[in-house]
């Protein structure tokens, strides 16, 4: 073997290790707070249980955005101020119907008390938080399917399984419908936001149908599918650059054997 076709055989090798490496399935990461280097405060009620710990009164998730020549903030991410943020939204301008002229918009997450229709699947658990946004000329109402960028996730008041099933209903009222729930930390849940209005974390009745929810062990079992893949594909890799450099080796003994024996 010739050094030229040594060489092309090494970038070969170097050149399957990073297709292994560019098609790994990416690893899902905890949010910030998720972990024991940030742990959570206590959680806050609107209107605290019986025999649950005395804490502040919940914060009010803001966030605003210039608007300029009709053009808005790409997106409006409002997110409260507890240790461990109890609401977080992305709320893409490009979603919104704003009146003519506006200038200025104010995304907002309200904390409030459960009232008027109550989730017939079961029992709401923490906060409802009512997402709103407005314009220095008007309300502003929410247009269009969600997008990647259009989400919702809420804080549940521990991490206590089986995992709760997120629930909305519009601005203007209505019944309680549930979202497609993931579990993105260890007690915080994510699902899309299909438009401005009332959001609740819901603990199924027994027998209730989960609907769009995905549970924490079926999450995990994602994460562990994940996993495996990645690592099937680094063995594979691996072995396939320790069989190239065995039989590069080979031949570099065999050319340097015949070179010695002319």
């Amino acid at each position: 073997m010739t050094r030229a076709q040594a060489t092309r055989l090494v970038a070969l090798c170097l050149g399957l290790l990073t297709l292994a490496w560019l098609f790994t399935p990416p690893m899902a990461t905890p949010p910030l707070y998720d972990g024991l280097g940030f742990p959570d405060e206590p959680y806050r009620y609107v209107v605290a249980p019986p025999g649950t710990q005395r804490t502040q009164p919940p914060s009010v998730g803001e966030d605003d955005g210039l608007v300029f020549k009709g053009v808005g903030p790409q997106v409006l991410l409002p997110v409260s101020d507890e240790n461990g943020p109890q609401v977080q939204a992305g709320i893409p301008a490009s979603q919104l119907s704003v009146p003519a002229g506006t200038t200025q918009l104010v995304a907002k997450a309200t904390p409030l008390a459960l009232q008027g229709t109550t989730p017939t699947d079961g029992t709401a658990w923490g906060n409802v938080y009512r997402l709103t946004v407005t314009g220095d000329h008007g309300p502003v109402t929410a247009t269009g399917r969600p997008t990647g960028d259009s989400v919702v996730s809420l804080r549940a008041p521990s991490a206590a399984q089986p995992a709760p099933v997120m629930e909305y209903r519009p601005a203007g009222g209505g019944p309680w419908r549930d979202l497609h729930t993931i579990r993105v930390g260890n007690d915080i849940y994510q699902a899309p936001l299909p438009g401005l209005g009332d959001y609740v974390l819901v603990r199924l009745a027994p027998g209730a149908r989960r609907g769009g929810a995905q549970t924490g062990a079926s999450h995990a079992a994602e994460g562990h599918s994940g996993r495996g893949s990645a690592l099937l594909s680094w063995v594979l890799g691996g072995a396939f650059a320790l069989l190239c450099a065995a039989i590069l080796a080979v031949r570099v003994r065999r050319t340097r054997s015949g070179e010695a024996g002319r």
